[in-house]
């Protein structure tokens, strides 16, 4: 995840990933994240620093892009584990940010 303020391919496509889910009323996990950001490998505490890393920084530059104050990547406690997250991207968000990035 790139620190410039507009998203490089490599993000368009995580994004692109999340939304897909979403749109599928499916949930994007952990290890689906841990899987598009290359951590399958990684510790525990290296794939949660990452992880939440990278959806800030993602939120933040859709913030800056778009100039919008709602975070384009929301976390919801998953249902079956509540230790656990999963992640969506509301049809508003899917929709602005689509409208940037085909």
């Amino acid at each position: 995840i790139s620190t410039t303020n507009d998203f490089n391919d490599f993000e368009i496509n995580i994004v692109k990933k999340i939304i897909s889910k979403s749109a599928q009323n499916e949930a994007f996990t952990v290890e689906d994240l841990n899987n598009a950001l290359g951590l399958a490998k990684k510790t525990i505490e290296i794939q949660k620093k990452v992880r939440t890393e990278s959806i800030n920084k993602l939120n933040h530059k859709y913030k800056i892009v778009f100039n919008n104050e709602t975070e384009l990547i929301e976390r919801i406690r998953s249902e079956e584990d509540r230790r656990y997250y999963i992640y969506i991207i509301n049809n508003k968000n899917a929709s602005l940010f689509l409208s940037k990035f085909k």
